[in-house]
């Protein structure tokens, strides 16, 4: 998966219960439609987001709700084995589990943030979203920019670092750029699942493969 591996996981920042329930279960729900499409690439990505932001709230649930945690743990086991165990994974075992995983964390989100309800701050979520600014734009085209010269030197970690910065700055930003354009926003989509089946997934990247999709989603950024 593409999560950042190196040292502890950042610490979470979270105030309310809607936010941490919309940053968990974004992913399982995207996750459940690509599934939905047999795009197994795009559920195998949806589920690494997923993860990158569950090490940053695990000890949370670990501390808070503790009965769930271990449910959890059970059901990440689950979501992997249906995606991984065959070359083909099984459509309705996968979405079952997916859709076990998110119904576990919408039960359970609101008992982390202890003294939050979940309607407590109904637009916190929306404010960080709500624009999208050149100098956003200008931000996410930079680690595109960069990767391709990292590949180009044959430096697949360094790739996989820029587009992790990618990563982030999309999740921060893909609301803002489905409004203004939702097409712009399926094809970073799929150039994302294109990067991930080149860059990240392989245990031997593609360079080739790599190359040509962080190129293409240079060029469908510069249609915003």
């Amino acid at each position: 998966m593409h999560s950042n591996t190196e040292g502890k996981p950042e610490a979470l920042d979270s105030s309310t219960a809607e936010t941490l329930t919309v940053s968990l279960k974004r992913p399982l729900a995207e996750g459940i439609e690509a599934l939905g499409d047999k795009n197994f690439t795009r559920a195998k990505r949806e589920f690494g987001e997923f993860q990158e932001f569950w090490n940053k709230v695990e000890p949370a649930f670990k501390e808070k709700a503790p009965d769930a945690y271990q449910q959890i743990d059970k059901e990440l086991t689950q979501v992997k084995a249906s995606l991984t165990e065959t070359s083909s994974p099984n459509q309705d075992k996968a979405i079952a589990a997916f859709q076990a995983l998110n119904q576990t964390i919408e039960a359970n989100a609101s008992k982390v943030v202890s003294g939050q309800s979940v309607a407590s701050k109904p637009a916190q979520q929306s404010t960080t979203t709500a624009n999208l600014s050149l100098l956003t734009l200008v931000s996410m085209k930079r680690p595109m920019a960069e990767g391709i010269e990292a590949l180009n030197d044959g430096n697949f970690t360094r790739a996989k670092r820029e587009y992790d910065e990618f990563l982030g700055l999309w999740k921060q930003s893909e609301e803002a750029v489905k409004k203004k354009s939702p097409q712009v926003f399926d094809e970073v989509e799929v150039g994302m699942d294109s990067v991930y089946a080149a860059l990240i997934e392989p245990k031997n990247p593609n360079k080739a493969k790599a190359i040509a999709a962080f190129t293409q989603m240079q060029t469908t950024l510069n249609k915003l």
